[in-house]
């Protein structure tokens, strides 16, 4: 079994950027989830056995899709 954890912390691209707006509260945009999704996908996908872990942030929630 592969065990892997993931840590969804940061609404935007670089650790400055998600600080500032979660300190001025704002939305992180629509599609800030798509490189969680392409890894959601690729661990559904595989024929191995699989453990993923999720953890998020409140600015860093799933969306309806995941």
């Amino acid at each position: 079994m592969i065990k892997i954890r993931i840590d969804v912390d940061y609404a935007y691209a670089s650790r400055p950027k998600s600080f500032v707006y979660t300190f001025l509260k704002r939305k992180p945009r629509k599609n800030y989830l798509a490189n969680s999704k392409i890894i959601a996908n690729m661990i559904n996908e595989t024929p191995c056995e699989v453990k993923a872990i999720w953890f998020f942030t409140p600015q860093t929630l799933p969306d309806k899709k995941c």
